[in-house]
């Protein structure tokens, strides 16, 4: 069995501060922090770096294509029913602005093929005081040029 080349930390980074700084061009965030691997106090956006990152091909010219699983979570404190079910709708109409492909960012050496989400917005966990996070996951996929 082939052994899976993984991406270094280097390029993971690279890519998920791409990621990150593509998130914060949605116009409809409205003043929602995003923050990386993290939540700022009260309602926040985070990014998550998830497992997996890997090369899945090399190419002749010296390039690649890349894939790296990532996840967005919406952490607040909703008060009422109609607060719970807009959480999920807002991360639903983020992910389909991240997917459409018009809005990619232009990268030098960089296309970024696909972002793909994987699973629908759902909430993932709610503390005791009710605090819940709202979760969905995307993989991209993309391409890089030496």
């Amino acid at each position: 069995m082939e052994e899976v080349e993984k991406l270094s930390q280097i390029e993971v980074n690279k890519m998920l501060r791409t990621v990150y700084e593509y998130v914060n061009q949605y116009e409809e965030l409205k003043g929602l922090e995003v923050c990386f691997e993290t939540f700022a106090e009260g309602t926040s956006l985070a990014l998550f770096s998830q497992p997996g990152a890997h090369v899945v091909k090399r190419f002749v010219t010296g390039g690649f294509r890349g894939f790296l699983p990532f996840c967005l979570v919406y952490r607040s404190n909703p008060t009422n029913d109609n607060q719970r079910l807009k959480k999920p709708e807002y991360l639903s109409a983020l992910s389909g602005w991240m997917a459409d492909s018009t809005n990619y960012p232009d990268l030098e050496n960089i296309e970024i093929e696909e972002i793909e989400q994987t699973s629908v917005p759902y909430q993932s966990n709610t503390d005791e005081s009710g605090v819940s996070d709202y979760m969905v996951t995307f993989n991209l996929y993309y391409r890089k040029e030496d």
